[in-house]
């Protein structure tokens, strides 16, 4: 049996085999653990609070979350009689927990502040349990080898952890009907990990192959980036040095400000439903949409942005409308025929603009409003989004977890749990410019709202940042992208080369510099994503003047520099003009035509920071960066 890992990614270990033994029942065993699952809905840990757990006026255990919104703990404990005793922290109104005995039964449950002390007497009992024989063998995927000193590690409230011997062998007691997450690691060796494994009433034989990184591609020679063709065009040849298949994706991760990259929402907790102009990379910085109005009606659902226009619907009076941007009104531009509508989407991969109910999804003829049926689901959810090859996400705010469900059949599959208490109002969206998948949670303990990116490709959310309010109606515009890639993904066969496109513009922008990074998707599970950085300057004249730093034509030394800054010419044949930008684009140096290979710009009187050197030639431009002591 193959074990699969995410998307993009081929596998590297295998699971061989899985054989029932005999069926001897084994001797009762003690199985005395606690487990605590905490939360923190700022997502910074408990900052100082924990559990204390004390026996015999002693404290026998203390659990804490150190960083992140979500953690999980075992507490092992004799029986007897077990205080717990909360300690508070700076912000004790951020944590939440839940302790549960080895049998999985809620003892406890809380969320927000907590009474300082000892909150909760528990009487403490070990449970009996059964025990059987895990066992098998680690071996080499490349040679077949046994690897010994390998580690079987099963994760759980009884945690097991077993070594194999010289030929590979090793074998541990494991609980029945408990869930466990097997980790089977060797040095050197990609890590095999299987969720959700339950040990039967019987001793079960499984053996494992790792695969070892060193034989795989080398990350340094998965690509090249030529130089630029123009100002705002970069090359990247994507090589193939090893034996398995590469691949890659647009998947533009931004870490500096770039205001196109923006949302259309509105706030569902004000009195009436409020437009947002909301930063994806920032959206703490979101603002009300001022102009004539709101719009005339007090109940929106859906949300999404096709044929130039920014449309919501009322799912009261089954109404589409689209909202101007720029002041918030409001156009009821078509009735359709069906009512109880909550999600709205456009389907680049068909074409077809699709509405659902919270269980059926139709499609929607925008000029007549006739909806046609396609498909139904067993869950009710309201937003839903669709990706650019064809995948329908939505959100299950009952079970608090994130699904996708096939179109051909209605089956539901859970990509992930959200880790919180959803409220059915929130949205989703996807930035088609880089099929990234946004959502909207809405914490229904605590009221806030946080924007996450759901990353398909690994299952898990991504925290971006907290927004103003519940927010609805999301909407990403298609138009405003400043990075085109051509083509959007593709696949690189072993010593085969592909050549891939950036075309950049930054008509839009204002003067600054933009950070982002566009990440290679590989199919080698030693890899993974691989970063290309690309930085930009917008001058004063509203040109990209910096699109990345592979630029190896021109050499500038020293960097970081204190009095004077060397460049030097390795290829161009002829300079037209150095100039020197800060990273507000205001150019603060100047030279005209350079003969020499060797340059020298005095850099004494300017002011420490991060500076670019602009290197005109007589067919093509060169921009290199340096620090200013």
């Amino acid at each position: 049996m193959k074990k699969l890992y995410p998307a993009f990614i081929t596998v590297a270990v295998l699971l061989l085999q899985t054989l029932t033994l005999d069926a001897q029942s084994k001797s009762p065993a003690s199985a005395c653990n606690l487990l605590v699952n905490m939360t923190d809905d700022y997502g910074d840990g408990w900052t100082g609070a924990a559990i204390n757990f004390i026996q015999n006026g002693e404290v026998v255990a203390s659990v804490t979350l150190e960083d992140g919104y979500s953690g999980s703990e075992y507490v092992l404990l004799e029986e007897g009689t077990t205080e717990f005793e909360w300690v508070p922290g700076e912000y004790p109104f951020e944590c939440g927990f839940a302790i549960y005995d080895m049998q999985e039964t809620l003892i406890y449950q809380t969320q927000g502040a907590q009474t300082i002390g000892v909150f909760f007497t528990y009487e403490h009992v070990c449970f009996e349990v059964n025990t059987w024989t895990l066992s098998g063998y680690v071996t080499s995927s490349a040679t077949g080898n046994a690897l010994a000193a390998a580690t079987v590690f099963l994760d759980c409230l009884q945690s097991v952890t077993g070594q194999t011997d010289e030929n590979g062998y090793y074998s541990v007691d494991v609980v029945e009907n408990i869930e466990y997450d097997i980790h089977v690691s060797a040095e050197g060796y990609n890590e095999f990990v299987e969720l959700g494994f339950v040990q039967p009433a019987n001793d079960l034989t499984m053996d494992f192959e790792l695969d070892n990184p060193e034989m795989d591609v080398n990350v340094n020679d998965i690509y090249t980036v030529t130089e630029y063709m123009t100002d705002a065009v970069e090359t990247i040849e994507i090589t193939n040095t090893g034996n398995g298949v590469l691949s890659w994706k647009n998947r533009v991760h931004y870490n500096g400000k770039n205001p196109e990259t923006i949302a259309y929402m509105f706030n569902a907790l004000d009195e009436e439903p409020t437009p947002y102009l909301v930063p994806l990379n920032d959206p703490e910085s979101a603002a009300m949409i001022q102009g004539a109005g709101n719009p005339p009606f007090d109940m929106i659902s859906g949300g999404d942005y096709f044929n130039h226009k920014w449309y919501v619907i009322d799912p009261n009076m089954a109404y589409l409308i689209s909202i101007d941007p720029q002041t918030g009104n409001a156009n009821f531009d078509l009735m359709f025929d069906r009512i109880d509508v909550y999600g709205l989407c456009y389907n680049v991969s068909d074409g077809q603009v699709y509405i659902k109910t919270p269980k059926e999804f139709y499609t929607l003829d925008t000029i007549t409003g006739l909806t046609q049926y396609q498909f139904s689901m067993t869950t009710a959810t309201l937003n839903f989004a669709i990706t650019n090859d064809g995948r329908f996400i939505t959100v299950d705010n009952e079970n608090d977890v994130i699904l996708e469900v096939d179109p051909a059949t209605g089956t539901e599959t859970i990509l992930m749990a959200v880790g919180f208490n959803a409220n059915y109002c929130q949205g989703l969206a996807i930035d088609r410019e880089t099929n990234t998948l946004y959502w909207a949670g809405f914490n229904f303990d605590t009221f806030r709202t946080f924007l996450y990116i759901v990353n398909l490709d690994f299952n898990v959310l991504e925290y971006v940042g907290e927004l103003p309010g519940n927010m609805v109606g999301f909407a990403i515009p298609t138009e405003a992208g400043w990075l085109q890639m051509s083509p959007q993904q593709g696949i690189v066969e072993p010593g085969e080369t592909q050549t891939v496109q950036l075309t950049m513009d930054g008509s839009w922008a204002e003067e600054g510099t933009f950070l982002a990074t566009l990440n290679l998707v590989t199919e080698d599970p030693n890899i993974g994503e691989t970063p290309i950085d690309i930085t930009f300057v917008i001058g004063e004249d509203n040109a990209i003047y910096e699109l990345s730093e592979n630029n190896h034509d021109v050499v500038c030394f020293p960097n970081p520099v204190s009095e004077m800054l060397y460049l030097r010419f390795e290829t161009v044949s002829t300079v037209n003009e150095v100039s020197i930008y800060d990273t507000k684009g205001h150019r603060v140096y100047k030279h005209g035509a350079i003969a020499a290979d060797v340059m020298q710009i005095p850099t004494s009187s300017l002011s420490p920071g991060i500076y670019f050197a602009r290197i005109v030639c007589a067919d093509t431009t060169k921009t290199v960066k340096f620090i200013k002591l």
